[in-house]
C-alpha cells in the first residue's frame, strides 16, 4: 500500500496497515509488530500515523515504536528540516525534538 525510503532503510505498510522493514541481509521484508496507517522516512527518523490518527516513531536502539502526543492525519520527515504534519483541522505542525 506504500512504501517508504529512509537513509539507510526501505518500510512498507500492506492493505492490512501491517508494517514491513527490507532486510538487505536476507533480501527479505519482515514483518514489524505493529499497524499503521502512513509512515514516512528520511534523515530524521521513521515516522507512522496509525488509524486511529496517534502518531509514532521508530526507536532503532531498541527496534520499537514509540508513542509522540498529539494526533495527525498526514505526516512528513525531512533530513535535517524536521518532522511536520497535518491534523484533521488542517493545522501545521511540526516536531521539536527535547
Amino acid at each position: 500500500m506504500q512504501i517508504a525510503v529512509g537513509v539507510n532503510d526501505v518500510w512498507g505498510i500492506n492493505s492490512n496497515n501491517q508494517i514491513f522493514r527490507y532486510d538487505p541481509n536476507t533480501k527479505s521484508f519482515p514483518q514489524l509488530f505493529g499497524t499503521l496507517g502512513q509512515i514516512a522516512a528520511s534523515g530524521d527518523g521513521v515516522w507512522g500515523i496509525n488509524l486511529a490518527n496517534d502518531i509514532f516513531r521508530f526507536e532503532p536502539s531498541n527496534q520499537s515504536w514509540v508513542q509522540v502526543s498529539g494526533l495527525l492525519k498526514n505526516i512528513a520527515v525531512g533530513s535535517g528540516a524536521g518532522v511536520f504534519g497535518v491534523n484533521s483541522s488542517h493545522h501545521v505542525f511540526t516536531y521539536v525534538r527535547p
